[in-house]
């Protein structure tokens, strides 16, 4: 992969890491509707995975690679993010992509993509990319 490519790449992985971290810490501007939505999921319920502004959706093959995810973005390290996703530590999906959730932890949910091109993964997401 050229260099170009993987600068590319990398700002492409740190503007979703922007976008999830903002979500996940800003609880001010929250809305009721979709507060109540994501208190309702549960392990077992099929679940639609998206952001808050209709871009792919990162996802964290582990729990300890979304923690890791995370540090690296309030790091800025654009390059180690990148370095994740080209290690297969995490990969994207598209809005609304169906999945199902098999395990929940405070303010995390693992799901297994139901359709597109990683159906029958597993990872990691914020609770707050999982809508009925």
């Amino acid at each position: 992969m050229s260099k170009i490519k993987k600068i590319l790449l990398g700002l492409f992985i740190f503007i979703i890491l922007v976008i999830i971290i903002s979500i996940a810490f800003n609880q001010s501007g929250s809305n009721q509707n979709t507060t109540t939505n994501i208190a309702t999921i549960s392990i077992g319920d099929t679940v639609y995975l998206f952001t808050s502004v209709d871009q792919d959706v990162l996802i964290a093959v582990t729990r300890d690679d979304l923690t890791e995810i995370i540090k690296l973005a309030h790091a800025g390290d654009t390059l180690g993010m990148t370095q994740m996703v080209l290690q297969g530590r995490a990969y994207f999906v598209k809005p609304n992509t169906k999945a199902l959730v098999i395990d929940s932890e405070v303010a995390v949910r693992k799901v297994r993509i139901y359709e597109g091109d990683m159906i029958g993964e597993t990872g990691w997401v914020p609770f707050e990319f999982c809508k009925k």
